[in-house]
This record gives structure tokens, sequence and C-alpha cells, in this order.
């Protein structure tokens, strides 16, 4: 970690866009400024970017709102590095057509309905309002698919049963079978690994809380389209974040960049 001089912020990671300060609160570096989230609806005022109609694909990312306001597990998780080196990766990976920059789409804006693919960070902070799960439901049946990512243990996966109730009351996760097409798309994946933040490279540790096995789990739709995709006890943003950290062990982030080809190219074929 490494000290922005003056401001009594710590970084996160050698060239990160983050820093945290010594009470806690989150900085993101965006442009030649610093923006504090709240972790809130209102942070998209505070996000300049592109909304213009493209036939390229655009990786947006939902904007929720979290638990605990400005705290370092939220929406905003690996934001917006993780997304740049993703489509970045995906460009040389893949024959997608990417657009070059990533999108923020709050869970309440109609706007939502015009990206097919949507990623979310952090699904055991999210809060879900009744509104907010009418308009995932509505995404979701039109045709819509959700990534989830980056939670770990009983607890997180706890708060995330309450808040996927709301929006499809009554369904069944399940673990996605390795047989399934979704994970031979693009790129046969023969089993799920188990990808830990950049402390691995400090720790060793690939665990955290108690989540000790990482799942790879689904809700399918009536016709057997598979719609939602949880990634549990795993921190594939981070393996896309610091994918070009020399010290990040590449099996971490070469599974993280095949697995997310697979979903994308999934998601715009079903």
């Amino acid at each position: 970690m490494s000290r922005r001089s003056g401001l009594g912020l710590w970084a996160i990671g050698a060239a990160s866009a983050w820093a945290l300060s010594a009470s806690g609160q989150v900085e993101i570096r965006l442009g030649s400024g610093w923006f504090r989230p709240a972790g809130h609806y209102s942070d998209i005022r505070h996000i300049e970017q592109d909304t213009t109609r493209t036939d390229h694909f655009v990786f947006a990312r939902l904007l929720y709102n979290g638990q605990i306001p400005n705290y370092i597990k939220n929406w905003y998780t690996d934001w917006p590095e993780g997304d740049r080196h993703l489509i970045m990766g995906l460009e040389r990976l893949s024959n997608l057509r990417m657009e070059s920059d990533a999108r923020v789409v709050p869970v309440n804006d109609p706007k939502l309905f015009s990206y097919p693919f949507i990623y979310t960070s952090e699904p055991g902070q999210m809060v879900l309002s009744d509104t907010d799960a009418l308009m995932m439901r509505e995404y979701l049946n039109r045709g819509g698919f959700w990534f989830l990512d980056d939670f770990w243990g009983s607890r997180e996966w706890r708060h995330f049963l309450t808040q996927i109730e709301k929006v499809l009351p009554g369904a069944e996760i399940r673990d996605i079978p390795m047989d399934h097409e979704i994970f031979h798309a693009f790129y046969d994946i023969e089993e799920i690994v188990q990808v830990p933040s950049l402390n691995y490279v400090y720790t060793g540790v690939v665990i955290e809380q108690d989540g000790f096995e990482a799942y790879c789990r689904g809700i399918w739709d009536d016709r057997g389209r598979l719609m939602v995709v949880i990634n549990h006890n795993t921190d594939l943003g981070d393996a896309y974040e610091h994918a070009d950290e020399p010290l990040y062990p590449h099996r971490f982030s070469g599974f993280a960049y095949r697995l997310a080809t697979n979903f994308i190219i999934y998601a715009l074929t079903h």
C-alpha cells in the first residue's frame, strides 16, 4: 500500500484508482479528481459518461443502494479499473465489438433495459427496494442477463438470498453443471477456480470469511435460458482489475477473463 502524500489517504494497490482514508472512507480517482461514493443512487450524479446508443457491446455495471454508506464493499468495488481492463482483455481475446468505455446504470433507471448484460459487484451488500426488485424482474423477463460477483461467506449469502427473493420470488438457485454450454460458449472451462483478491499477493490467502469453496450458480427462466449467474466465494473483479500486476498469478486472471468471455457470448446468443 502506498500513501497519497499530504492527504492522509492510503492507496489500495500499486497503481490503484482507489484510496482509503484512516477513517475507512473510500475515494476513487476519476480523471484528475477524486470522487467519494455514497453507495447510493445519487452517486450517478458524479459520474460523467457517454450514454449514446451504439452498435457495440457495452459492459454495464449496476449501481445499487448499499447497506453501509461509503463502505469498501459496494457497487463500485474494483471500479472503474476492473471494467476498463476487462474491456481491453475481451477485445484482445475474442471477436466481440466492445464499446471502449463501460457504463454505470442505476437499478432504478429505465436505461437499464438498453443493456442486455449487467454486472454487479458485492451483491452481499445490495439493498433493493420493492421498486428496484420489480425493475430487475422486468429486466430479466425481457431477456436481460445478470452477472453477480465478489461476495463471500454464509452471512453475505444469506443477505443476498433476501434480495434475490424480492426479484424472483420462489426461484430455484442451482449449481451450473460443467457441461452447460455457458462453460463452452467460447472457451472450454472444465472447473471452477476460486479467485482471490489482490491480498493473495501479500498473504497467500485465497478465502475470505467462511467462503471455503467457490460456486458458480444460476437461475433459469421457464424456457430454460440461464438468466442469472452467481459467482460466490470468489473475486473475479479483482482478477480483472489486477491482470497487469506482475505478482498476481495468471492462473486466476486468465480463468476470470475466460469466464467473462463465455458469459457475455452466452448472454448475447440466448
